[in-house]
């Protein structure tokens, strides 16, 4: 619970930044600072705090055992490695779907730390068994999902920390996650329910629906390596199955004894919200995240209900507080507005994961981001306020003793930034050219770049073979190296040498901006589709070459949905020699 309450706050804080980054004329967060806050914005709202409190009630549902304190600590581990990911160097943000990451071994060593904690967890329950039949059938959906991660996974170990990388790490796995936490929250429902009325039970016709909900998960491990639209697919059709049942249910018993405490409800409107959201998705538009905020909020309104009734039951806080009645209603007008808000924006064609100063705005778009930035606000505000309110209550149910334990905790955090401080950092230094030939290899490299502009492709590969002759760690030769091999229409010399810059340099823009060229040329949109999205991400604002790679991505995603393809408006299509060759 505590680490939930920590993740929740550092998330909720994150959210406020996020909003202000959305504004137009806001320069707050250009750039890749704006990547790197949402990396840990939404890790640490859909990963720490998820899993987390998915802890607080799969060991609220059943008998202990000896793994929930081996998975426990493993939570800790993995949510201190992500916050001290950024010690061990600088690190690109590559933000894939579900859980977008900052490409750095201590990072997703983390996530990796918390993964296992989860699955610990997970099994723990399922050999102690639970109360109720959901609780256990939400516990093997999360298996699954985790089983998924595991076989996307093995195969990308040892492999280079790229977008298309984290794509496929992810993108299977997540839609499982996403349907685990789902069954999770319907029996959570069922739980609050029969917290409140003991008399409460669940007909037997649900139970079948619970089992038959789990359909899904099981059929995921079996489409592993499938294409991508398999699981978009199924999820779309398959991960609401219980919520009808366990909606039809609850309304009939707050029909009869009242509605009770609001979190349930609330949760439940939210989470029928944020599917009907998800039916209209289809491009990468701010209606995507209109669908998942809708249910993040749900279940995120759901363990605060989880929260608030173990206070009571733990009798530090008594039950139908007014002040408490207000913050579930405040949040949750909050996510309503800014679900709302986003889907005007993103029918509006605004693209997602991007700051406010990269769009026009106006119309209809400028309308939805304001709407959106004060449910932003008021949910990031209310969720503040649960913490602030939660904490003195979480303090009185411990014992004093365990002031030893946080001074214990901030003595070792502060050891291991002081560590990682005067390690060496990760990141390979630069070669060290003998001054005497310093300004021979710079003219070599400048006149590369000229001949790359000229066309002669022949000419820049001799200048740039003998940069790399004096200086093979130079990122920005291998790159330029890889136009003027793309120019001349050797397409699999070209990626290797875009591959190897991002090797030596992972957050080298433009060898991304090749590598989606290369790859577009092979007829691998989906992964040119990925690495032009992180060019986009790490280059500058200000980049010429920005509108091109956005002109690329409208037109890829047309050819892959089968739509006519027609001209976008901006720039042109250009030549190698118009690339964004390094400067040296």
């Amino acid at each position: 619970l505590a680490l939930g309450l920590a993740a929740l706050f550092f998330s909720s804080a994150g959210a406020f930044f996020l909003v202000l980054c959305r504004l137009p004329g806001v320069s707050l967060c250009s750039g890749g600072g704006f990547a790197t806050l949402l990396v840990y914005h939404v890790d640490f709202a859909v990963l720490v705090w998820f899993l987390a409190m998915a802890g607080v009630y799969l060991s609220s549902t059943g008998p202990a055992g000896r793994l929930e304190w081996p998975a426990l600590l493993l939570a800790w581990i993995g949510a201190f490695a992500l916050l001290l990911a950024p010690a061990q160097g600088p690190a690109p943000p590559i933000l894939a779907n579900y859980f977008p990451v900052l490409a750095n071994p201590l990072f997703l060593g983390g996530m990796a730390a918390m993964g296992l904690g989860a699955l610990l967890l997970v099994v723990n329950r399922l050999l102690q068994g639970a109360d109720a039949l959901g609780v256990v059938v939400a516990a093997l959906a999360m298996l699954c999902a985790l089983v998924v991660f595991v076989l996307t996974g093995a195969p990308l170990v040892g492999s280079p920390q790229t977008p298309e990388a984290m794509e496929k790490l992810f993108w299977a796995g997540g839609h499982l996650l996403q349907h685990a936490h789902v069954l999770l929250l319907a029996s959570l429902w069922l739980w609050l329910q029969g917290r409140e009325n003991p008399e409460f039970t669940s007909p037997g016709w649900l139970q079948w629906l619970f089992m038959l909900a789990l359909l899904p998960s099981l059929a995921g491990i079996f489409l592993t390596g499938a294409p991508p639209e398999e699981y978009t697919r199924l999820m779309r059709w398959t991960s609401w199955w219980v919520v009808p049942g366990v909606a039809w249910v609850l309304a009939r018993q707050w029909r009869a004894s009242g509605l009770g405490e609001p979190f349930g409800w609330l949760s439940l409107l939210l989470l029928l919200l944020g599917l009907g959201m998800g039916v209209v998705v289809r491009e990468q538009t701010l209606l995507v995240p209109a669908h998942y905020h809708g249910a993040v909020g749900a279940v995120t309104l759901g363990y605060m209900g989880l929260t608030r009734r173990l206070f009571v039951e733990w009798q530090v806080a008594a039950p139908g507080s007014r002040l408490d009645r207000w913050q579930p209603l405040l949040f949750a007008a909050g996510v309503v507005l800014l679900v709302v808000g986003l889907a005007v924006a993103g029918f509006s064609g605004l693209p997602r994961k991007t700051p406010g100063m990269d769009h026009p705005w106006e119309g209809a778009a400028a309308l939805g981001m304001v709407l959106a930035a004060i449910g932003g606000l008021i949910s990031a505000a209310s969720s503040l306020w649960f913490v602030v309110r939660a904490v003195p209550l979480w303090w009185r149910v411990q014992h004093k003793g365990n002031l030893g334990l946080f001074a214990m905790t901030a003595l070792g955090i502060a050891a291991i930034a002081a560590v990682l401080e005067g390690w060496p950092t990760a990141t390979p230094p630069p070669a060290v050219v003998p001054p005497p030939r310093q300004t021979e290899l710079e003219r070599r490299f400048q006149q590369g770049v000229i001949m790359l502009h000229a066309k002669q492709y022949e000419h820049a590969l001799t200048s740039f073979h003998w940069v790399l002759k004096q200086a093979p760690k130079m990122a920005e030769a291998h790159v330029n190296l890889g136009f003027a091999l793309l120019g001349l229409n050797r397409v699999k010399a070209a990626e290797d040498f875009f591959r190897g810059a991002i090797e030596l340099r992972p957050f080298q823009a433009n060898a991304y901006y090749g590598l989606a060229q290369t790859l577009e040329v092979r007829g691998e949109l989906r992964e040119a589709l990925g690495a032009m999205r992180t060019f986009i991400h790490l280059t500058r604002s200000d980049d010429p070459f920005l509108p091109r790679a956005r002109a690329a991505l409208w037109e890829w995603e047309s050819r892959l949905k089968g739509a006519p393809q027609q001209t976008p408006q901006g720039p042109p299509r250009e030549t190698p020699a118009d690339k964004p060759h390094g400067s040296g």
